[in-house]
């Protein structure tokens, strides 16, 4: 539900912005790429989701020419969402991150609530590192969603500016430290 007294939106009428977005329903943080998910194909297509609606905005069909600006801005989950899509969609201006948990890796080691680490094996099949604390098979696909490893990687280029707001319980301020 947008509300219009959020920063987002106000900003977005202010400059005579067009503001998209995407319906989510699917549990995977906006990473899962659909018959590609290695984990669960049939659930995951967050990603692909917001790459069609991308597609669909983009290429005309909503009703207005692009200006060639393209901002993402994501608050909590949402902010994991347009990070790890500005690092795999072409065009990104910059992003906002507002109180987002940036590293998947942090998410799980943090588990603020008694399901963290539940919910982020599911997405990506299982836990990062093993009982030694040596990175597992499912490795690879916590840092495909992770900033630090796609700005490590060069993957992620776009320009971040990373709000922290201490009333997220989900986005520790380690997440913004380890952004940066």
């Amino acid at each position: 539900v947008l509300k219009t007294n959020g920063i987002a939106m106000v900003m977005a009428m202010n400059e005579g912005w067009v503001m998209v977005a995407p319906r989510y329903d699917w549990c995977d943080g906006g990473f899962g790429l659909g018959a590609d998910d290695l984990v669960d194909p049939e659930h995951h297509w967050g990603y692909v989701h917001t790459a069609d609606v991308l597609d669909f905005v983009l290429g005309g069909h909503a009703g207005f020419e692009h200006s060639g600006k393209l901002l993402g801005w994501g608050n909590s989950m949402g902010g994991s969402t347009a990070l790890v899509t500005a690092a795999r969609y072409p065009g990104f201006t910059g992003i906002v991150l507002d109180s987002a948990p940036s590293s998947m890796f942090e998410y799980w080691s943090q588990a603020y609530f008694d399901d963290d680490q539940a919910i982020t094996e599911h997405v990506f099949g299982g836990p990062p590192y093993d009982d030694e604390g040596q990175p597992t098979e499912f490795w690879d696909a916590y840092a495909a969603a992770s900033g630090e490893t796609l700005v490590a990687q060069g993957e992620l280029t776009t320009p971040v500016l990373d709000l922290w707001n201490d009333q997220d319980r989900l986005a520790l301020a380690i997440h913004g430290q380890t952004l940066d």
